[in-house]
This record gives structure tokens, C-alpha cells and sequence, in this order.
């Protein structure tokens, strides 16, 4: 217990060193203990993080990979708390993501559009090297999830895999929405002609053909140009400079894939832009579950037609307005500067 409480207080400072120090004692003192199987090789696989040598960050993240191989089999055997310990290595596997680690990032390790082969294999310790092994991480345990499933029944085992495969938590909701739309398909392809009418017997917004026709000019009008209206409203709004930028933090964000369909955006903003097509983008991120609310940045740009943006450029800020930081960001991100 002792060693335990040592452990996770060494979690909770991301002292790596004790980690792996305190899990090990842990694994040596006790048989099928899964938090101590993984963590005395995520401590390893941490500290890897600050070191240069991208081939040694390369084997720890292996062995990893390899010692999560026993929590199914441990799941059977171990008196743990199965359930705070799995969603414990969930929480971790996702601080992976935003611990900052030595690099060696260039042009195809992050952009969107950057050569794959470059970024996995003949550049090690670029962007798409680096979240490669994450990522792998986060597979493993998906696999350890799913065979755990084929033996139990635990709800917070799919709970965990809805997670980690994008479905979130309203699955069943989704797939009841899906079948209504389905069943209003069939039932609207089955009907003719194509009229609709609200309960008071009045003729709906959409009407068919021979409706149309007999309205008055002015409800013609009407009818073309309000829809229209609507239509380039939204467009101005979503298809906007500033919007296709929004959209690339985004989509930056999710190809980091940390925190999966829980993440909730909000306040999108586009704080400054420099003169060669960079952005600083900054929104507030929530995660309820993980009592996360915080405001968020990244610094995506377009260059030659293609949507790129930097790793520094992934910060927590202390407010919307944090001037600090943003300076910070404008440089690490190569701010007002004609190379990319």
C-alpha cells in the first residue's frame, strides 16, 4: 500500500524516475497486478521522452506495448479494483499526448499532406514518427480491452472501447436515431406525389410541384430566397477564411486523436494571423469526465495548397486573451518568417 500511494503520487507530479522505481517494487511484491504491469513500463516509456535518442524512445514504447499483453490474462486473477485501474491506464494513456518530448519535427513530419514513409521511417523523432508510437500504445490497450469483452460482461469494459473507437456514449441512441431516419425513407419513397402538410391541414414549407404553382408571386419569391438566404449565410460563415482555419485546428486535434469523441469545442477563435498564411487559433476544450476546461491553441497554416500546422503550436492557455502565451506560440511557430 505504501509503495502504491508513492506510485501515484509520482503520477500525479510526472516524476517518471519514482514511477518506474515504485511500480517495479509493486510488481516484484505482488502476482497479476495489471496497474503495476503497465506502469512500471509506462514510467520507462515516459522518461524516453526527454531523451534524444529516438531509437532507444523507439524500444521503451515497445516494451510497452508488449507488457500490456497481460492485463486480459491478469483480469481473471488479480483483487484490484478493475475497474478504477483500467479507466486509471485510460487516463495515462491519454497524458501521453500532451507531455512535451525532444524532437526532431520537419516539413514531412507535420504537415496533413507530408510524406508517410518520411514521417514513420526515415525520420525518426518527427511528428508522425512520434504519434505513431502513441498511438500504438492506445491500440494495445484496445486490443486488451476487447478480449477482456469476450469474457465479461462489465459495462465500463464498452464503456472504455466506445472511447477509444470514436462511438462515445450514445451508441444506442445513434443507432435508434439511424433506424427512425431509415424508417422515414422507406416511408417517404413509398409515397407519391412528394406533399406535405402540418397538423392544421395548411400546405408545409416544402411543397410539391403543382403547390408551388399556385402561390402568389411574392410567396414564389418567398419560397425561393428565404432557403437561399440560409444557404450563403452558412457558407459565409463555415466556408470563410477564418473558418477554414477553425476547421484545420480541428482537424489537427483530432489527428492527434487524445480524447476521441469526448472532446467538446466551443468560443472557436481566430486570435492573429501573420503574412504568410499562419493562424493562431484558440478554443476552449471541455471534457467533463476528465474535468477538463481550459482554452486551447494551435497554429495551423496553408502553404503550396496544403494544410499544415506545428506541434509547439498545441498549448494551454489561462484565458482566451493570454498574451503570454501567444507570444510564446507566434515563437515556436516560425511567426511572420517566409520558411516553412
Amino acid at each position: 500500500q505504501k509503495y502504491l500511494q508513492n506510485a501515484d503520487r509520482a503520477l500525479r507530479k510526472h516524476d517518471w524516475e519514482e514511477v518506474e522505481k515504485y511500480y517495479n517494487l509493486i510488481e516484484q511484491n505482488t502476482f497479476n497486478n495489471m496497474e503495476a504491469a503497465f506502469f512500471s513500463s509506462y514510467g520507462k516509456a515516459m522518461l524516453a521522452l526527454s531523451d534524444s535518442d529516438f531509437h532507444k524512445r523507439e524500444q521503451k514504447f515497445d516494451v510497452l506495448k508488449r507488457s500490456m499483453s497481460v492485463i486480459s490474462d491478469y483480469y481473471d486473477e488479480t483483487t484490484e479494483d478493475k475497474e478504477s485501474v483500467l479507466k486509471k491506464i485510460s487516463e495515462y494513456i491519454k497524458v501521453m499526448y500532451t507531455v512535451d518530448s525532444v524532437n526532431n519535427y520537419n516539413k514531412e513530419g507535420t504537415t496533413f499532406t507530408g510524406s508517410l514513409v518520411d514521417g514513420l521511417l526515415s525520420n525518426p523523432g518527427s511528428f508522425r514518427w512520434h504519434i505513431a508510437l502513441l498511438n500504438g500504445v492506445k491500440a494495445a490497450f484496445l486490443t486488451e480491452l476487447n478480449q477482456i469483452r469476450e469474457k465479461h460482461d462489465d459495462a465500463f469494459i464498452q464503456e472504455l472501447i466506445n472511447e477509444y473507437t470514436g462511438q462515445g456514449n450514445n451508441t444506442q441512441q445513434k443507432s435508434a436515431s439511424e433506424k427512425a431516419v431509415s424508417e422515414e425513407k422507406t416511408q417517404s419513397n413509398n409515397q407519391t406525389p412528394i406533399l406535405s402538410e402540418n397538423k392544421n391541414g395548411t400546405k408545409g414549407f416544402f411543397a410539391g410541384y403543382k403547390d408551388f404553382k399556385s402561390l402568389s408571386l411574392k410567396q414564389k419569391i418567398l419560397h425561393i430566397a428565404i432557403p437561399l438566404i440560409v444557404v450563403i449565410v452558412f457558407f459565409s460563415l463555415f466556408s470563410g477564411s477564418n473558418g477554414k482555419y477553425i476547421n484545420a485546428a480541428k482537424a489537427a486535434y483530432l489527428e492527434l486523436n487524445a480524447f476521441g469523441s469526448s472532446a467538446n469545442w466551443s468560443e472557436e477563435t481566430v486570435v492573429e494571423k501573420d503574412d504568410y498564411g499562419r493562424a493562431i487559433v484558440v478554443m476552449r476544450l471541455k471534457i467533463p469526465e476528465y474535468n477538463i476546461d481550459s482554452y486551447v491553441s494551435a497554429v495551423v497554416y496553408k502553404h503550396n495548397g496544403n494544410w499544415g500546422y506545428y506541434y509547439n503550436g498545441f498549448k494551454t492557455l489561462s484565458g482566451k486573451n493570454d498574451s503570454s502565451a501567444i507570444q510564446d506560440i507566434k515563437n515556436s511557430s516560425y511567426w511572420n518568417n517566409p520558411d516553412f
